[in-house]
């Protein structure tokens, strides 16, 4: 962590005052997907609303907006990429737990992602270490991050009332979102693996 802190400072130096707010707010953004699951109780046996659904979709377009607002800024950080990437798997982690626990989501599916986004992680961090001039963290490709959003929007519409009251669309969706997940991890472990 305190690599990741350091090669921070040395990226904050060198970028320009709008660079700097860009980098705040993306931050913010990450931050709020990061304490959300433990500000925003709910009660695991019960339905989720149109409101519940309004939430979990605003906290997956901050996922969105803070990837864009660094990169079209040229503001990223080390930080920043071990942040979003902690947040995504928070997120996920709490939206696949609810839908677990009212039964919308198998275990198996449930055991599976958690250990694929444990992989991925472990990986972006050890491919990263080559030395002082790498980036300790590698931020997600485009396909890793289309990834996390189509999973997202594929756990939002099956905790949806919609996906209450069609749960075999929900379920055919969760299965194919699982392959999906599964074959983008894989080519990601491969181009981590000739990175590193």
């Amino acid at each position: 962590m305190a690599r990741i802190l350091e090669k921070t400072a040395d990226q904050w130096h060198g970028f320009t005052t709008t660079q700097k707010a860009g980098a705040v707010v993306a931050g913010a953004m990450t931050g709020f997907r990061l304490v959300a699951p433990f500000v925003i109780k709910k009660d695991r046996s019960q339905p989720w609303t149109w409101q519940d659904v309004g939430v979990r979709a605003a906290i997956a377009a901050t996922d969105v907006a803070d990837g864009w607002l660094t990169r079209s800024l040229g503001c990223t950080t080390e930080a920043g990429a071990f942040g979003d990437s902690l947040a995504d798997k928070l997120a996920m982690t709490w939206h696949e737990s609810e839908l677990l626990g009212r039964r919308q989501l198998g275990h198996r599916t449930f055991i599976a992602r958690g250990v694929r986004d444990a992989l991925i992680t472990v990986l972006r961090l050890s491919a990263s270490d080559n030395g002082d001039k790498s980036p300790v963290s590698i931020a997600a490709n485009k396909m890793g991050k289309a990834t996390t959003e189509i999973r997202s929007a594929v756990d939002i519409a099956t905790g949806s009332p919609l996906g209450e009251r069609f749960p075999e669309i929900a379920d055919a969706l969760q299965t194919l979102t699982t392959v999906a997940i599964s074959a983008s991890g894989f080519y990601n472990v491969r181009q981590l693996t000739r990175r590193g």
